[in-house]
């Protein structure tokens, strides 16, 4: 027996919505390679929360643009993120509900790491990948929370640093 597995209209207009926000987020870089730039900060709810690397947690717009996005832009100044991956195109998983929604790319940001070291990485000058996953929460038109996971095992490996090795002895 086939399972009618249709997203309900709800479903398809939460993705719509985490789309949009998503897009405005994320469009200034989305059409790189191009110089970092920093979001749409009045899309960022003030008193947003932020969760992930590079940098732990943080509270509120200011502190996660400049320790968030423009942190992550010094390190990749010449970035561009998948904008396909959130607007219909190939993409590994899109999902929302209500105002919850997660986004996932392997590599969903790609630039040249010629910056600032990441997460303690010193920069190698040459092209890489992040592969990672967002889970967003709105209020209304706007970023509520952000929770960020980013493979920090593959970034090293693109840099020749195995994280893993250590424990290959065990």
């Amino acid at each position: 027996m086939a399972t009618d597995v249709r997203p309900t209209p709800s479903e398809v207009s939460a993705i719509a919505e985490a789309n949009e926000l998503v897009w405005a987020l994320w469009q200034p870089i989305a059409e790189g390679p191009r110089p970092w730039s920093t979001p749409a900060a009045d899309r960022v709810a003030v008193d947003v929360e932020f969760h992930g690397p590079p940098i732990g947690s943080l509270d509120g717009r200011t502190a996660v643009i400049d320790e968030f996005w423009n942190r992550l832009g010094r390190s990749f100044p010449v970035a561009h993120r998948q904008a396909h991956l959130f607007l219909g195109g190939v993409h590994q998983a899109r999902i929302a509900d209500g105002p919850t929604a997660a986004f996932t790319g392997w590599p969903s940001l790609q630039g040249t790491f010629d910056g600032e070291p990441f997460r303690g990485i010193a920069p190698t000058g040459g092209p890489i990948g992040q592969n990672l996953m967002d889970f967003y929460v709105r209020r209304g038109d706007k970023l509520q929370e952000n929770w960020v996971l980013i493979d920090l095992v593959d970034v090293a490996a693109q840099r020749g640093v195995d994280l893993l090795a250590p424990l290959a002895d065990r």
